[in-house]
């Protein structure tokens, strides 16, 4: 049974391998790819009038497998990101809780074997429930280029080994090309043809962007090299392969200009890889850039050399970015839950529960996404079940960090509710009553912050500690928190003001004039030492725009991007900031913006507008 290709470290599957049986794919520290031998098949359904779901359910097995092996596969359990490859290409599934049973056998290994459910839902009343699709049996196939995902790239697993015409094996020793690779030049490398379809390679920028990622020049040699010692001479410094990436020092060929001979060296010292770039002036006739790892270095080294008289390693990358996450939407018009798996160029509609429109989500730790309507439903997109609090719009819901499995929400008519262990049942209870709309909270150990139209209350709600009307929170790295607020109305006399406090919330300076006072600060996010707030104006002609702050509000803020985007929700997605927008210049349109540094510009994302959808309520990175 092939079990993989080049799978020497078995707790970090690489590749799907070429074998009869249904592959499946999960993320924990990077990409898994296993197959399962199938098993039994059931087909479920249950529903209301105007909602149906159906199931099917697999029991799957991984064979015969080593105890390395088996601890691999478990790793399965530790996420909910896990997919199945079908006909129209990977979908994600949902692992039975409590479902895997593990045989050992001292003499034939061990068996692991899983209950998976792919489910679908159609909102229809006569055409009962969408037929799941299909689930092949992958048949076995030519091995396929290995993959490793290192933040947003999908580098190949290891170098180049084709025996490319006119490239070369170091000392000529065949043995040498399944360790280290071949060698080549960059004429070579350069040739139509020689890499795979999908396939280039990368340049310097490419290259810099895993380096950057690997914490810059000085350390990601280090998280880039191999830690055999069969790979580097000693000492091997800072090596650690945090990232699978298995860099070797695979020595170069170097032809000798005098004797036209060529020479072989630096075996297990260096690795020199080719970039897809010329060398910069006046060298860029006979030279390209390249980068180096070192036996005596944890640094990464930018260098050049001859274009034809140097044999070198190359890596390839492939041409599209990868994104490790899935990103959810809730909209205002159809009530849509919206999916991204491209980072938020593009999104599709996984329809609407009926429950009205999505305005809050959470992550729980078991990996379930829940989130609230505006008509006071609670729903698990996770296995979809759902449950009716009051009627009135969840602004607020919260997995209570001190609790395990307690789903906590806040309600615009002052109502806070729990859930006890949604796992069992979701079912809330209403366990205080605040009478005033409930916007943001804070909850840590030992103490609980509501924030609240009216007042922010710490443990009690009848104690409140602070007057104002209250929108949104936010805590920076040092311990302080910082609270936004509503336009100027009414009694509140607020004037676009921040409220700080530097003891958890037991009491509160306010910081007036941040932004203009007839603006909501719907949101607030702290990232890398900067404060970003999303406003909106309610009617008009403007939105509002996104703000920040450098300084924790000792000076006035920085207004970016333009004054057409009204803010819903901030969040950071893997460096980058994604803000979901419910308006552009005054008129209801749901957009996604994107900002690659850490909010000082922004770029609305292909595909904005949405889908048709008034507005983005929220939005959440899962």
């Amino acid at each position: 049974m092939i079990i993989g290709i080049r799978n020497s470290v078995l707790q970090r599957i690489p590749i799907k391998a070429a074998c009869n049986g249904y592959y499946l794919r999960w993320w924990y520290n990077g990409w898994h790819y296993w197959f399962f031998l199938p098993g039994d098949h059931t087909i479920n359904t249950e529903g209301e009038r105007y909602f149906t779901l159906s199931t099917r359910t697999i029991t799957m097995s991984s064979g015969q497998v080593t105890r390395e092996q088996a601890a691999a596969i478990r790793t399965i359990f530790f996420t909910k990101e896990v997919y199945l490859l079908g006909i129209a290409g990977w979908m994600e599934i949902r692992i039975e809780p409590g479902s895997p049973v593990i045989y050992n056998n001292m003499v034939a290994g061990t068996e692991i074997e899983i209950t998976a459910h792919i489910g679908s839902r159609e909102i229809s009343y006569t055409s009962g429930y969408t037929p799941v699709p299909d689930l092949p049996i992958v048949a076995p196939s030519e091995p396929v280029m290995c993959e490793l995902i290192i933040g947003t790239q999908i580098w190949a697993c290891y170098n180049v080994e084709t025996d490319y015409p006119g490239s070369k094996v170091y000392g000529e020793d065949e043995a040498n090309r399944s360790v280290f690779g071949g060698l080549y030049n960059w004429t070579q490398i350069m040739a139509s043809g020689f890499c795979p379809e999908g396939w280039h390679v990368p340049t310097l920028a490419e290259w810099q962007t895993l380096i950057d990622f690997l914490g810059g020049d000085a350390t990601a040699g280090g998280h880039l090299k191999s830690i055999e010692a069969i790979h580097w001479n000693a000492p091997n410094v800072d090596a650690d392969d945090s990232v699978n990436f298995s860099g070797r020092g695979a020595g170069v060929g170097t032809v000798n200009s005098f004797t036209g001979i060529l020479e072989f060296m630096h075996l297990l010292a260096y690795e020199y890889f080719w970039t897809a770039d010329e060398a910069d002036a006046p060298w860029s006739e006979l030279s390209a850039k390249v980068v180096r790892l070192a036996y005596n270095s944890g640094a990464v080294v930018k260098t050049i050399a001859n274009k034809l008289n140097s044999y070198l390693s190359v890596r390839l990358i492939k041409n599209i970015t990868a994104y490790p996450y899935t990103i959810y939407g809730g909209t205002s018009g159809s009530g849509l839950i919206i999916k991204s798996t491209d980072g938020g160029s593009s999104f599709t509609s996984e329809g609407s529960a009926g429950k009205g429109n999505p305005t809050c989500f959470v992550k729980t730790t078991n990996g379930d996404i829940l989130y609230g309507t505006d008509t006071g439903w609670v729903v698990n997109k996770t296995t979809g079940g759902s449950a009716f609090t009051a009627g009135s719009v969840i602004n607020v819901i919260v997995e209570n960090p001190n609790t395990a499995n307690q789903i906590l929400i806040g309600n615009e008519a002052g109502g806070w509710w729990a859930c006890n262990d949604y796992t069992v049942s979701l079912a809330f209870i209403n366990i205080l009553n605040f009478g005033v709309a409930i916007r943001a909270v804070h909850l840590e150990a030992g103490f609980s912050l509501w924030f609240c139209e009216g007042n922010i209350y710490r443990n009690n709600p009848a104690s409140p500690v602070q007057a104002g009307d209250f929108t949104c929170v936010c805590k920076t790295d040092g311990g302080v928190l910082y609270a936004g607020t509503n336009r100027f109305t009414g009694a509140f006399l607020d004037f676009g003001a921040v409220y700080k406090s530097i003891d958890n919330g037991a009491s509160w300076v306010q910081i007036n004039d941040v932004i203009d006072g007839d603006l909501t600060m719907n949101c607030m996010l702290y990232n890398n030492g900067r404060i970003l707030i999303g406003a909106s104006m309610t009617g008009g002609t403007t939105a509002a725009g996104i703000f920040y702050s450098d300084d924790e509000f000792v000076n006035p803020v920085t207004q970016v991007g333009n004054t057409e985007v009204a803010a819903s929700s901030l969040i950071n997605i893997s460096g980058n900031i994604l803000v979901s927008a419910n308006k552009l210049a005054g008129i209801h349109v749901a957009s996604v913006f994107q900002s690659d540094d850490n909010g000082a510009t922004w770029t609305k994302k292909p595909g904005s507008p949405i889908l048709g959808e008034s507005a983005i309520n929220c939005i959440i990175k899962a």
